[in-house]
């Protein structure tokens, strides 16, 4: 189920259709909320609540090479690529 076109205007996330589910986005800066408003969304609406932040820090915290690379890119506050949140993420998603 999508958010309403009308709330997604009023908090600034998009989202679209792909792949037979609807996927939605909540941009913004460190401490601007996105959390506590994708938690809401998703309770409200049953989503999937995936966060980079959350992601990345948990690679981070293995002992791999991957691991180990976005660790180190971490503690210099530089950007991790996208190649690293996104080879990350299918070990969180179910496949259902």
């Amino acid at each position: 189920m999508p958010v309403p076109q009308q709330l997604t205007h009023e908090l600034g996330i998009w989202g679209r259709f792909r792949r037979g589910r609807w996927r939605h986005a909540c941009p913004g800066g460190p401490s601007s909320g996105k959390g506590t408003l994708c938690a809401l969304l998703a309770k409200e609406y049953g989503f999937v609540h995936l966060s980079t932040g959350d992601l990345l820090r948990a690679e981070a915290a293995k002992a791999t090479e991957q691991g180990q690379a976005i660790a180190a890119l971490m503690r210099e506050g530089a950007f991790v690529p996208l190649v690293r949140p996104v080879a990350a993420a299918p070990h969180t998603q179910s496949t259902s």
